[in-house]
């Protein structure tokens, strides 16, 4: 880059002496076309571009980038939810910072859930905000999509009244056909809550796996976010953190390298990690800087553009009256280690879960390298069949109307899985 400035600034200088030479009809279009002081800025702009040094990797990855708000904030947003609770922070009191997302939220690439980039942005709240006592709720859940955690937001999330959350999924789009209309709910039933949380999204990146997995090389996979969560944020107008754009911007300039920051093909590494909890902190930082010049009246927040994902609810291995042959009941502290898990082999297996109401049904299944098939049975009757041939993903999988409970039938050749909660419609 350095390089062709310079020649850019060579050629520059070629053009003014021939200018200034005169005489010919060269010189005479210059002459009509560029006036001197044009001239002069451009000589100065480029100076300028050739005097800029990039930041050295090291600068990076300790946050020290001059420009690293300009180039990872791309959306400043509205202040005013978190202006209002930073100065009731600065005065003491009990508060919830949450998270709800995928993998990276979860905290996947990092070596330990201190290094995960949610936790990053945790201790600054705490470090800033001395007189205040905070905790900690992660709602992530690998491979996930915003469409899912519509479902569980109430469940996860919002039962802990978060007073600020990060929402992710940028990279989470696929089996998702509403993406604007998912995100923009869950952004709407946070926003919504009666003690005004303040939500910041981020945006996180991948590489093209087959090219990484072939032999390492970094292909950025796609642009982040797309149109329609770009679409959403703008609606309801909060800030938002591009590590994509951050990312991409300083390896093309070759100032880092993805290995640097990368665990694998998606998932940052700690230093990845790391470098998401600066960027949170360099808004968030400045923020709390220009406190007394900011407002906390809180704007009226736009209606939804549809209503279909308002009024959804999760049933998990909480629910009394459940029945079980052949899977146990995991763990019920966090979301992502909770559900029930079938036994691999089991005979006769089968899983009874009452349900509220007749609603349709959408089972969250977490599979290993499982092939068979799953039946399910509603108490109205219904049935449904799917095969099932998954190596490892988190799925969503929708089987209508069941009555006032469904029967979960597995005949599984290879592998296992896990029900993390079914999805109701209220």
């Amino acid at each position: 880059m350095k390089r062709f400035v310079c020649l850019a600034l060579t050629l520059v200088l070629l053009l003014v002496t021939v200018g200034c030479k005169g005489g010919n009809a060269v010189s005479e279009n210059i002459s009509a076309e560029v006036s001197s002081s044009a001239l002069s800025s451009a000589v100065s702009s480029a100076v300028s571009e050739v005097e800029e040094e990039l930041p050295t990797s090291e600068q990076i990855l300790n946050g020290e980038d001059p420009k690293l708000y300009e180039l990872a904030i791309d959306n400043e947003g509205n202040k005013a939810r978190l202006a209002a609770l930073m100065k009731k922070a600065e005065k003491g009191g009990s508060f919830v910072i949450g998270a709800i997302g995928g993998s990276i939220t979860q905290g996947a690439g990092a070596s330990g859930e201190k290094r995960r980039y949610v936790n990053h942005v945790f201790n600054w709240w705490k470090e800033n905000f001395p007189k205040a006592t905070f905790t900690l709720v992660n709602a992530g859940i690998g491979a996930s999509n915003a469409e899912m955690a519509c479902y569980r937001l109430e469940t996860d999330l919002l039962s802990h009244n978060p007073d600020f959350v990060i929402v992710d999924f940028s990279v989470n789009t696929y089996l998702n056909n509403d993406q604007i209309g998912t995100y923009q709910t869950l952004l709407y039933k946070i926003m919504s809550q009666k003690n005004s949380p303040a939500v910041m999204s981020v945006h996180f990146t991948s590489t093209v796996a087959a090219e990484y997995e072939k032999g390492g090389k970094a292909v950025r996979a796609n642009v982040y976010p797309n149109d329609q969560i770009k679409a959403a944020i703008k609606k309801y107008d909060i800030p938002s953190v591009n590590y994509d754009n951050y990312v991409w911007t300083r390896i093309d300039q070759r100032a880092i390298r993805w290995k640097n920051i990368g665990a694998d093909y998606i998932h940052p590494s700690d230093n990845g990690h790391k470098l998401a909890g600066y960027m949170f902190a360099a808004y968030l930082s400045k923020v709390k800087a220009n406190l007394n010049n900011e407002s906390t009246a809180i704007p009226a927040l736009p209606k939804l553009d549809t209503e279909k994902y308002l009024n959804l609810d999760y049933v998990i291995n909480t629910v009394s009256g459940a029945t079980a042959v052949g899977f146990t009941k995991e763990g019920n502290s966090t979301p992502q280690t909770r559900g029930w898990k079938y036994i691999s082999g089991a005979a006769n297996a089968s899983l009874t879960v009452p349900l509220p109401k007749n609603s349709n049904v959408v089972l969250f299944l977490n599979f290993g390298d499982t092939e068979g098939k799953i039946t399910l049975k509603g108490a109205n009757g219904a049935t449904k069949t799917l095969d099932i041939t998954v190596k490892h993903n988190h799925v969503l999988m929708p089987f209508g109307a069941m009555g006032n409970s469904v029967t979960i039938i597995p005949e599984i050749t290879k592998g296992d899985f896990r029900i993390l909660g079914i999805g109701i419609e209220k």
